[in-house]
């Protein structure tokens, strides 16, 4: 994750046009940052900046402007700070949009306002347990069912999307293609 972004919008009959976009972001849950706005001033989270972050202040960095009038939709980015993110640990990105009449978004920093996400980037594990590992051979009747773990809790906690097996015949090098002919068709070399 290298950017924020998105697009401010101003509706109505005859708006005036975004002018400005703003962003805040919280560090929610998670990881070593405690509960707090980004203070892009000192560029660590701070929990002086309270429950919302004042308007204007710290916790908000100005992120895209124009001064063409009646422009109805404002596209906004900004670079993810070094350091920010931590790996397991949830954020909210609060946008705030100001119009060519100087109007501003009500409450954007409100409780559940932005969008909320949860960044990993540390890999989940897996392990077999069934067949054992320090048995080598078995037959039709002793294999059973492979069995095992996985594991996100302990890194990075986005949770497991999958799971999945390779089985490898050593001897000719060929892996399982899930067939069930019984024959070499079953398997890839």
């Amino acid at each position: 994750l290298t950017q924020f972004s998105g697009s401010a919008v101003e509706t109505g009959s005859n708006p005036s046009g975004v002018a400005k976009v703003y962003v805040a972001v919280q560090h929610t849950a998670g990881g070593l940052a405690p509960l707090a706005w980004w203070n892009w001033s000192t560029q660590a989270f701070d929990a002086s900046l309270g429950a919302t972050p004042a308007f204007p202040g710290l916790g908000w960095t100005q992120v895209a402007s124009t001064t063409i009038s009646g422009l109805t939709t404002l596209a906004w980015s900004t670079s993810v700070p070094a350091g920010m993110l931590e790996s397991s640990a949830t954020y909210v990105v609060a946008p705030m949009a100001e119009d060519q009449a100087t109007n501003q978004q009500a409450n954007p920093a409100q409780a559940g306002a932005g969008a909320a996400f949860r960044y990993d980037t540390q890999a989940p594990t897996a392990t077999i347990t069934t067949p054992d590992l320090a048995t080598h051979y078995y037959n039709a009747a002793t294999l059973g069912s492979m069995i095992g773990t996985a594991d996100d809790q302990n890194y990075g906690a986005s949770g497991l999307a999958s799971v999945q097996i390779l089985l490898k015949l050593e001897t000719s090098g060929a892996y399982w293609n899930g067939g069930n002919a019984g024959t070499s068709a079953d398997w890839d070399g």
